[in-house]
């Protein structure tokens, strides 16, 4: 396994104490391999991954570990790891099979790559170290299910104009001339209905919600 070249872990603060967002890494060696891991070890939280919006299809994955990827040759990946022996690891790419995007170092304005929903917060009781990242919110924002879009910029570059009421979060230095811009804005997302495979059994889901863009 690659060794971590960058970690950081970005937290909220509510009223009864410190949230989990994600880990961000750069685990790449002669090159930038970035990736955004939103599930902490700790938590029985499961995340929801779609290719597609609107409603359920029954070919979503639900599993307790997710993870997205962006890659040095602009492969964007998916990453829903196998959680017991009657699952495997799953990797998916919803532009199609072998596609890619911006190479990190081609990137030249905002590029957004992911967006992930949180329905269920996830306390954070490890120490707060150097690898961590506080985010600053409206009081109004962490209290009820929001969305934090990931989009990849040069440093240096103006953050866009964000709507009233959303938080900017900007980690800097994540690969060689790129910032990693954190968009957060609240959402009426509540959960969705999801048929079961095979079944066709409706049940309703409230897992957080993550999406390649």
């Amino acid at each position: 396994m690659a060794r971590s070249r960058l970690k950081r872990i970005v937290i909220w603060q509510g009223p009864s104490g410190y949230y989990f967002l994600c880990r961000i890494l750069n685990i790449g060696r002669s090159t930038d391999e970035l990736k955004i891991i939103v599930t902490d070890p700790d938590s029985p939280t499961g995340v929801v991954y779609t290719e597609g919006n609107g409603r359920f299809t029954g070919t979503e994955l639900v599993r307790l570990q997710a993870e997205v990827s962006y890659h040095s040759d602009g492969t964007v990946l998916m990453k829903m790891p196998s959680y017991s022996p009657r699952t495997t690891t799953e990797y998916r790419n919803p532009s199609g099979a072998g596609v890619r995007r911006v190479p990190l170092q081609d990137i030249r304005n905002w590029e957004p790559f992911a967006r992930y929903t949180v329905v269920r917060a996830v306390r954070y009781t490890r120490a707060l170290d150097a690898n961590v990242v506080i985010a600053d919110a409206a009081p109004t924002l962490w209290g009820a299910p929001f969305t934090c879009a990931f989009s990849l910029g040069p440093t240096g570059l103006g953050e866009p104009v964000t709507a009233a009421g959303s938080v900017n979060l900007r980690i800097r230095d994540i690969a060689q001339g790129l910032d990693l811009l954190l968009q957060f804005e609240a959402s009426s997302y509540r959960g969705e209905v999801m048929r079961l495979p095979n079944t066709g059994v409706p049940i309703f889901v409230c897992n957080n919600f993550l999406q390649i863009v």
